[in-house]
């Protein structure tokens, strides 16, 4: 029954992509996804995948992380709802 839902049967989840005029964030978000060991955890834990695609004679390599880990930020309490963070990084 369309429009007869619950408000816990819309409920969804959502990727935001955090830029630059949102300085405390993306200061901090870029500022863990930069420790090298971090990564490393991520990847052993199963937050990390890799894809590889070709457009235009070029080939672009995506890398994926996402961290549940989330505790330390300050930023969080501005953010309802936040589950985790992530990072792609393309070359």
């Amino acid at each position: 029954m369309r429009g007869n839902r619950s408000k816990e049967q819309k409920r969804a989840d959502y990727t935001l992509a955090v830029k630059e005029n949102q300085k405390n964030l993306y200061r901090e978000i870029s500022e863990y996804f930069g420790d090298g060991e971090l990564l490393e955890e991520i990847k052993e834990n199963g937050g990390y995948k890799i894809t590889k695609e070709k457009f235009h004679s070029q080939i672009e390599t995506r890398e994926y992380y996402q961290c549940n880990k989330i505790g330390w930020m300050q930023e969080k309490s501005r953010w309802k709802g936040i589950k985790s963070i992530g990072m792609l990084c393309k070359t």
